[in-house]
Protein backbone atom coordinates (compact mmCIF):
# COMPACT_ATOMS: atom_id res chain seq x y z
CA UNK A 1 0.00 0.00 0.00
CA UNK A 2 1.35 3.44 -0.93
CA UNK A 3 0.15 6.94 -0.58
CA UNK A 4 -2.87 6.68 1.53
CA UNK A 5 -4.29 9.13 3.95
CA UNK A 6 -7.91 7.05 4.71
CA UNK A 7 -5.79 4.45 6.57
CA UNK A 8 -5.96 5.04 9.86
CA UNK A 9 -5.87 1.41 11.43
CA UNK A 10 -4.88 -2.05 10.78
CA UNK A 11 -7.52 -3.89 13.22
CA UNK A 12 -7.78 -7.16 14.86
CA UNK A 13 -7.65 -10.01 12.02
CA UNK A 14 -7.92 -7.65 9.01
CA UNK A 15 -6.19 -10.03 7.04
CA UNK A 16 -8.10 -13.05 8.57
CA UNK A 17 -6.13 -16.20 7.31
CA UNK A 18 -4.10 -14.45 4.45
CA UNK A 19 -0.19 -14.62 5.17
CA UNK A 20 2.60 -12.51 3.73
CA UNK A 21 5.73 -13.02 3.03
CA UNK A 22 6.43 -9.34 2.84
CA UNK A 23 3.94 -6.47 4.17
CA UNK A 24 5.17 -2.79 2.39
CA UNK A 25 3.17 0.40 3.79
CA UNK A 26 4.67 3.49 2.56
CA UNK A 27 3.26 7.07 2.70
CA UNK A 28 0.17 5.78 4.73
CA UNK A 29 0.55 9.10 6.28
CA UNK A 30 -2.22 8.29 8.76
CA UNK A 31 -2.00 4.88 9.82
CA UNK A 32 -1.50 5.53 13.64
CA UNK A 33 -2.57 1.73 15.25
CA UNK A 34 -1.76 -1.53 14.18
CA UNK A 35 -2.85 -4.64 16.12
CA UNK A 36 -0.84 -7.45 16.73
CA UNK A 37 -3.34 -10.04 15.31
CA UNK A 38 -2.88 -8.16 11.73
CA UNK A 39 0.67 -9.21 11.83
CA UNK A 40 0.49 -12.77 13.50
CA UNK A 41 -1.32 -14.12 10.62
CA UNK A 42 2.20 -14.16 8.77
CA UNK A 43 3.71 -15.07 11.53
CA UNK A 44 5.64 -18.08 10.16
CA UNK A 45 6.14 -16.42 6.87
CA UNK A 46 6.66 -12.72 6.97
CA UNK A 47 10.42 -12.34 6.09
CA UNK A 48 10.26 -8.59 5.90
CA UNK A 49 8.14 -5.54 6.81
CA UNK A 50 7.97 -1.94 6.06
CA UNK A 51 5.88 0.67 7.63
CA UNK A 52 7.84 3.72 6.21
CA UNK A 53 6.58 7.80 6.62
CA UNK A 54 3.03 6.93 9.05
CA UNK A 55 2.20 8.56 12.07
CA UNK A 56 2.25 4.69 14.55
CA UNK A 57 3.44 6.24 18.16
CA UNK A 58 3.82 2.69 19.06
CA UNK A 59 4.61 -1.17 17.95
CA UNK A 60 3.12 -4.63 19.20
CA UNK A 61 6.71 -5.55 19.95
CA UNK A 62 5.98 -8.27 22.12
CA UNK A 63 5.19 -10.62 18.98
CA UNK A 64 8.17 -10.60 17.73
CA UNK A 65 9.19 -13.53 18.92
CA UNK A 66 6.81 -15.14 17.34
CA UNK A 67 7.52 -13.95 13.50
CA UNK A 68 9.40 -16.83 13.12
CA UNK A 69 11.02 -15.82 9.72
CA UNK A 70 11.48 -12.07 9.84
CA UNK A 71 14.69 -10.53 8.90
CA UNK A 72 14.37 -7.20 8.63
CA UNK A 73 11.99 -4.99 9.86
CA UNK A 74 11.90 -0.77 9.20
CA UNK A 75 9.71 1.84 10.70
CA UNK A 76 11.24 4.98 9.49
CA UNK A 77 9.14 8.27 9.58
CA UNK A 78 7.27 7.28 12.81
CA UNK A 79 6.51 8.80 16.19
CA UNK A 80 7.87 6.03 18.15
CA UNK A 81 9.39 7.46 20.98
CA UNK A 82 10.15 4.38 23.29
CA UNK A 83 12.32 1.60 22.17
CA UNK A 84 11.90 -1.32 24.72
CA UNK A 85 13.68 -4.67 25.62
CA UNK A 86 13.49 -6.72 22.17
CA UNK A 87 13.73 -10.02 21.74
CA UNK A 88 14.22 -11.67 18.26
CA UNK A 89 15.79 -14.94 17.32
CA UNK A 90 15.42 -14.30 13.30
CA UNK A 91 15.92 -10.28 13.14
CA UNK A 92 19.25 -9.12 10.75
CA UNK A 93 18.04 -5.60 9.81
CA UNK A 94 16.32 -3.12 12.04
CA UNK A 95 15.87 0.35 10.82
CA UNK A 96 13.97 3.11 12.72
CA UNK A 97 15.09 6.32 11.18
CA UNK A 98 13.48 9.28 11.90
CA UNK A 99 10.96 8.78 14.93
CA UNK A 100 10.88 10.50 18.02
CA UNK A 101 12.81 7.98 20.49
CA UNK A 102 14.69 9.39 23.62
CA UNK A 103 14.45 6.38 25.59
CA UNK A 104 15.99 2.87 25.20
CA UNK A 105 15.50 -0.33 27.22
CA UNK A 106 18.21 -2.70 28.42
CA UNK A 107 18.35 -6.60 27.81
CA UNK A 108 17.94 -6.76 24.43
CA UNK A 109 17.50 -10.60 22.74
CA UNK A 110 18.37 -10.38 19.45
CA UNK A 111 21.56 -12.34 19.01
CA UNK A 112 21.86 -12.42 14.95
CA UNK A 113 21.05 -8.57 14.60
CA UNK A 114 23.64 -7.09 12.09
CA UNK A 115 22.42 -3.55 11.40
CA UNK A 116 21.09 -1.40 13.89
CA UNK A 117 20.17 2.38 12.13
CA UNK A 118 18.74 4.76 14.49
CA UNK A 119 19.22 7.86 12.10
CA UNK A 120 17.71 11.48 13.08
CA UNK A 121 16.37 10.09 16.41
CA UNK A 122 16.94 12.33 20.07
CA UNK A 123 18.82 9.69 22.01
CA UNK A 124 21.32 11.75 23.88
CA UNK A 125 22.57 9.31 25.61
CA UNK A 126 22.92 5.29 25.47
CA UNK A 127 22.11 3.54 29.15
CA UNK A 128 25.77 1.76 29.97
CA UNK A 129 25.63 -1.63 28.73
CA UNK A 130 23.25 -1.17 25.91
CA UNK A 131 25.14 -2.83 23.23
CA UNK A 132 26.79 -5.73 25.52
CA UNK A 133 24.26 -8.77 23.20
CA UNK A 134 24.84 -7.35 19.42
CA UNK A 135 27.59 -10.36 19.25
CA UNK A 136 26.93 -10.77 15.30
CA UNK A 137 26.36 -6.35 14.87
CA UNK A 138 28.58 -5.01 11.94
CA UNK A 139 26.39 -1.72 10.92
CA UNK A 140 25.49 1.08 14.13
CA UNK A 141 24.10 4.17 12.71
CA UNK A 142 23.25 7.11 15.00
CA UNK A 143 24.00 10.34 12.70
CA UNK A 144 22.04 13.54 13.98
CA UNK A 145 20.86 11.50 17.37
CA UNK A 146 22.20 14.80 19.89
CA UNK A 147 24.64 12.76 21.18
CA UNK A 148 26.42 16.17 22.11
CA UNK A 149 28.07 18.43 23.22
CA UNK A 150 29.91 15.52 25.06
CA UNK A 151 29.84 11.65 23.96
CA UNK A 152 30.71 10.39 27.52
CA UNK A 153 32.66 7.50 29.07
CA UNK A 154 31.18 3.79 28.56
CA UNK A 155 28.50 5.34 25.90
CA UNK A 156 29.13 3.11 22.79
CA UNK A 157 30.96 -0.16 24.28
CA UNK A 158 30.35 -3.00 21.53
CA UNK A 159 31.58 -6.49 22.42
CA UNK A 160 31.03 -7.85 18.53
CA UNK A 161 34.19 -8.87 16.38
CA UNK A 162 32.11 -8.02 13.47
CA UNK A 163 31.65 -3.65 13.69
CA UNK A 164 32.45 -2.87 10.15
CA UNK A 165 30.82 0.38 10.26
CA UNK A 166 30.18 3.04 13.04
CA UNK A 167 28.33 6.56 12.15
CA UNK A 168 28.08 9.16 14.81
CA UNK A 169 28.13 11.93 12.00
CA UNK A 170 26.36 15.43 12.34
CA UNK A 171 25.88 15.11 16.40
CA UNK A 172 27.02 18.42 17.92
CA UNK A 173 29.61 16.47 19.74
CA UNK A 174 32.88 19.11 20.51
CA UNK A 175 33.95 16.40 23.39
CA UNK A 176 34.83 12.91 23.16
CA UNK A 177 35.32 11.31 26.90
CA UNK A 178 38.53 8.60 26.89
CA UNK A 179 36.72 5.09 27.02
CA UNK A 180 33.54 6.23 25.10
CA UNK A 181 34.02 4.19 21.72
CA UNK A 182 35.67 0.94 22.88
CA UNK A 183 35.20 -2.35 21.11
CA UNK A 184 36.13 -1.28 17.72
CA UNK A 185 37.84 -4.02 15.70
CA UNK A 186 41.10 -3.24 13.34
CA UNK A 187 38.10 -3.75 10.00
CA UNK A 188 35.84 -0.93 11.75
CA UNK A 189 35.23 2.75 10.28
CA UNK A 190 34.40 4.75 12.33
CA UNK A 191 32.84 8.04 11.22
CA UNK A 192 32.53 10.98 13.35
CA UNK A 193 32.11 13.43 10.39
CA UNK A 194 30.24 17.17 10.82
CA UNK A 195 31.05 17.45 14.12
CA UNK A 196 32.56 20.23 16.45
CA UNK A 197 35.66 18.14 17.80
CA UNK A 198 38.45 21.08 18.01
CA UNK A 199 40.78 18.86 19.81
CA UNK A 200 41.96 15.07 19.50
CA UNK A 201 42.96 14.01 22.68
CA UNK A 202 45.60 11.07 23.02
CA UNK A 203 43.79 9.62 25.93
CA UNK A 204 40.53 9.01 23.39
CA UNK A 205 41.80 8.85 20.18
CA UNK A 206 45.16 6.95 19.93
CA UNK A 207 43.34 3.45 21.59
CA UNK A 208 41.18 3.89 18.47
CA UNK A 209 43.47 4.50 15.93
CA UNK A 210 46.07 1.89 17.42
CA UNK A 211 43.27 -0.73 16.74
CA UNK A 212 42.22 0.35 13.54
CA UNK A 213 45.59 0.81 12.38
CA UNK A 214 46.12 -2.97 11.86
CA UNK A 215 43.84 -3.65 9.32
CA UNK A 216 41.53 -1.74 6.93
CA UNK A 217 39.66 0.17 9.76
CA UNK A 218 39.17 3.62 9.64
CA UNK A 219 38.48 7.43 11.83
CA UNK A 220 36.99 10.03 9.40
CA UNK A 221 37.00 13.62 11.07
CA UNK A 222 36.29 15.77 8.16
CA UNK A 223 34.69 18.69 8.69
CA UNK A 224 35.33 19.38 12.29
CA UNK A 225 37.33 22.15 13.73
CA UNK A 226 40.62 20.90 14.22
CA UNK A 227 43.35 22.43 16.16
CA UNK A 228 46.28 20.90 15.07
CA UNK A 229 48.63 22.39 17.97
CA UNK A 230 51.76 20.74 19.81
CA UNK A 231 49.00 18.26 21.27
CA UNK A 232 48.68 16.00 18.33
CA UNK A 233 52.65 15.57 18.60
CA UNK A 234 51.34 11.85 19.48
CA UNK A 235 49.75 11.27 16.22
CA UNK A 236 52.31 12.82 13.97
CA UNK A 237 55.39 10.45 16.05
CA UNK A 238 53.68 7.33 15.02
CA UNK A 239 53.72 6.44 10.87
CA UNK A 240 50.75 3.51 11.85
CA UNK A 241 48.34 6.40 12.03
CA UNK A 242 49.14 7.65 8.54
CA UNK A 243 46.28 7.58 5.96
CA UNK A 244 44.03 5.97 9.16
CA UNK A 245 42.35 9.36 10.09
CA UNK A 246 40.67 11.37 7.55
CA UNK A 247 40.00 15.22 8.17
CA UNK A 248 41.73 18.24 8.13
CA UNK A 249 42.78 21.06 10.36
CA UNK A 250 41.46 24.47 10.71
CA UNK A 251 44.36 26.16 8.55
CA UNK A 252 43.07 23.35 5.55
CA UNK A 253 46.40 20.88 6.45
CA UNK A 254 45.20 17.29 5.77
CA UNK A 255 45.92 15.27 8.66
CA UNK A 256 47.95 12.97 6.67
CA UNK A 257 50.43 15.88 6.37
CA UNK A 258 50.90 16.21 10.00
CA UNK A 259 54.65 14.49 10.17
CA UNK A 260 57.13 14.72 12.75
CA UNK A 261 58.93 17.66 10.96
CA UNK A 262 55.40 19.58 11.27
CA UNK A 263 55.78 19.56 15.20
CA UNK A 264 59.93 20.59 15.32
CA UNK A 265 58.65 24.00 16.24
CA UNK A 266 56.94 22.32 19.52
CA UNK A 267 59.94 20.92 20.11
CA UNK A 268 62.10 23.77 20.15
CA UNK A 269 59.35 25.68 21.98
CA UNK A 270 59.42 23.66 24.85
CA UNK A 271 63.02 23.52 24.92
CA UNK A 272 63.33 27.42 25.02
CA UNK A 273 61.03 28.39 27.12
CA UNK A 274 61.50 29.00 30.83
CA UNK A 275 59.54 28.08 33.56
CA UNK A 276 57.39 31.23 35.06
CA UNK A 277 57.83 32.37 38.52
CA UNK A 278 54.45 30.79 39.28
CA UNK A 279 55.15 26.82 38.39
CA UNK A 280 58.57 27.78 39.37
CA UNK A 281 57.10 28.73 43.26
CA UNK A 282 54.96 25.61 42.65
CA UNK A 283 57.95 22.82 41.72
CA UNK A 284 60.17 24.42 44.92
Amino acid sequence: MRNNDCVTELPEDVFRNISFQFITLFDVSNLRIIHRTAILSSKHRLNKMWIINSAIDDFPWVILPELTDLKELHLNGNFLTVLPTLSSDTLVYLSLQRNRISTLELEWNIPNLEVLDLDENPIGDFPTGFFVSFEKLNTFDCASCDLGPTLRSGSLEFQTQALKSLFLIANNISTVEPGAITGVTNKTNVYLRDNLIAKLTEETFRPILEVVSRGDGKLYLENNPVVCGCRMEWYALNSDFNEKLLGNCTDGTDFESLTANFFRDCLFLVAATPPSSSSFQKRF
